[in-house]
């Protein structure tokens, strides 16, 4: 769902139709939906049961950390770090292609051939790439699918022909989803995550054509050091507007309070 941009016009109703069709004949769960977008909109509307789905929050609000690509690289590198913040960052890059004895290259995943290529370099990888195994994500007929239609975009960090770090991403209209990262542990002590993170978004800002980029969902430290902004967001559970859909909805939007509730107590307790 922050894939889609604001300059894409859908009327609510459009958009629970959707849901509706023949094709969408499941409950739809979105992980990440920002509190002021056109799903949580279904949420309003679902109240005077003018719409034939049913939208139920889960969990809390939290966080969406996000880069405005307003202005050139440059301008974003020199406002949102100091001068030893800066030489750092490059200095990363720098120590990681002395140690490996190979120049550093970006490459970027946008089709077929660059998806083939990328999963014969992850595999030697995959011993020392943490929670690989759990990550479905990283299928390639799904990543292949997603190529056809246009909008994957990812990176990998190679040294010749090794494996360093990878970021796959998805981007629809200006917006850039930065979804699923890995990167070889042996090499944590040279930063290969965020070396790549670097280059991609330098590569994001002359490319000209995202103008937002959103870290997704997670709190991680090196996106608010990243980040120019964030907004609220929520996982929301889409299912067809039936008696039975209702009730489940109910019964989860109290089981979410009661552990909210548990939540908030053992805070003020420790």
């Amino acid at each position: 769902e922050p894939l889609i941009s604001e300059s894409v016009n859908f009327s609510v109703e459009k958009f629970a139709n959707i849901f509706t069709s023949r094709t969408f004949n499941r409950p739809v769960f979105t992980k990440s939906a920002r509190l002021n977008s056109i799903l949580m909109k279904l949420v309003d509307h679902q109240m005077v049961g003018d719409l034939p789905v049913v939208a139920t929050l889960e969990g809390v609000s939290r966080p969406l950390y996000e880069i405005s690509f307003d202005g050139t690289w440059s301008h974003y590198f020199k406002a949102r770090f100091s001068k030893k913040q800066g030489y750092n960052l490059k200095r990363n890059f720098r120590i990681l292609q002395e140690y490996l004895s190979e120049s550093l290259e970006l490459v970027p995943i946008v089709n077929r051939d660059c998806l083939e290529l990328f999963f014969r370099r992850l595999r030697p990888m995959l011993p020392w790439l943490r929670n690989y195994h759990r990550n479905r994500n990283l299928d390639l007929a799904r990543l292949a699918d997603l190529s056809d239609r246009g909008v994957l975009r990812g990176y990998s960090l190679v040294a010749r022909n090794q494996l360093l770090a990878f970021a796959i991403g998805y981007q629809y209209a200006n917006v850039y989803h930065y979804a699923d990262i890995g990167f070889d542990t042996r090499l944590d002590r040279f930063s290969p995550g965020t070396v790549l993170l670097v280059q991609l978004l330098e590569d994001l800002f002359s490319r000209q054509e995202v103008k937002r980029f959103n870290f997704g969902v997670g709190q991680a430290e090196y996106k608010r050091r990243f980040a120019t902004g964030s907004e609220q967001d929520q996982s929301l559970l889409i299912t067809a507007n039936t008696w039975s859909n209702r009730w489940r909805g109910r019964g989860l939007r109290l089981a979410n309070w009661l552990a909210e509730r548990w939540r908030t107590n053992r805070q003020t307790n420790d």
